[in-house]
């Protein structure tokens, strides 16, 4: 048993869980009373999280791409690996149950 208690079996301590009674949920970024596996907008942006490029950043919700050449041509496809790579491994992290 974890120390402090676990009410709802979630393997997350009942101290570090804002929702001690259900083992669906842990966490609400954005405060609102839901929590973020049911919540479809997790940092209270108004950009639902499927739509938001930074869903548990309530300031951004899109990614600008850089669109300015440079001396050798490029035309700064770093944007474009971050938006392919990385993003949908911040949708998968944000499924993940870890200690806050």
């Amino acid at each position: 048993t974890l120390l402090g208690g676990d009410s709802d079996g979630d393997g997350i301590p009942d101290a570090h869980d804002e929702f001690p009674l259900d083992s669906f949920e842990f966490v609400d970024s954005d405060g609102d009373g839901i929590g973020n596996n049911a919540d479809i907008d997790d940092d209270g942006d108004g950009v639902n999280d499927t739509d938001d490029a930074f869903p548990l950043d309530g300031a951004r919700s899109v990614i600008t791409p850089n669109v300015n050449s440079t001396s050798s041509g490029s035309s700064g496809g770093g944007s474009l690996v971050w938006l392919l790579l990385i993003i949908p491994a911040l949708m998968a992290f944000r499924f993940k149950k870890i200690l806050p």
